[in-house]
């Protein structure tokens, strides 16, 4: 009897120590899952936010540092529109006020709020897309496109002109 005491206590020593190594080397392998993880989020590419590209700084192959940008994008909240006011039209626009954005094959349902008016008067840019070029001071203004007309390419020419509020909304 006491003989199989002592294997029995035996046996359990070795499987105590058995168990010991296998938890320090479970302990080990998370410890390398971790680190490689950490490896692998240090070198993915991840946008801070939804937006549309608006230029790429590096391509396929490239060396990029950490934490250097490689696109720059556009988020959708601050897509906006650029136009033109001559001095005789200015009163008639307000910051906050409701834009209709129009252009050739566009719908019919795109707005967006005027968000800056220029507070000096500059010279007409030489390519400018209006009804009346021969303006030759204006005021810059920018509108804050809403709703579908975030989806207009970059760059498009529009057209802006004063919209009514939607009936039951509020600003």
């Amino acid at each position: 009897k006491e003989a199989r005491r002592q294997v029995e206590a035996s046996r359990m020593a070795s499987r105590s120590q058995e168990i010991e190594a296998a938890e320090a080397n479970l302990k080990q392998a998370r410890a390398q899952l971790d680190a490689m993880n950490i490896r692998i989020k240090r070198q993915s590419v991840l946008a801070p936010a939804e937006g549309v590209v608006q230029d790429v700084f590096f391509r396929p192959g490239e060396i990029v540092n950490a934490g250097q940008p490689v696109v720059a994008l556009l988020p959708p909240e601050n897509r906006k529109v650029r136009f033109y006011v001559s001095e005789p039209e200015l009163p008639k626009i307000s910051l906050g006020e409701r834009m209709r954005v129009t252009c050739d094959g566009c719908a019919d349902d795109l707005f967006g709020r005027v968000s800056y008016i220029a507070s000096r008067q500059e010279y007409t840019p030489p390519v400018i897309f209006s009804d009346k070029e021969r303006a030759k001071l204006v005021f810059k203004a920018e509108a804050r496109l809403e709703g579908a007309a975030r989806a207009l390419p970059l760059g498009m020419p529009v057209a802006v002109r004063p919209a009514p509020e939607p009936t039951g909304s509020a600003q």
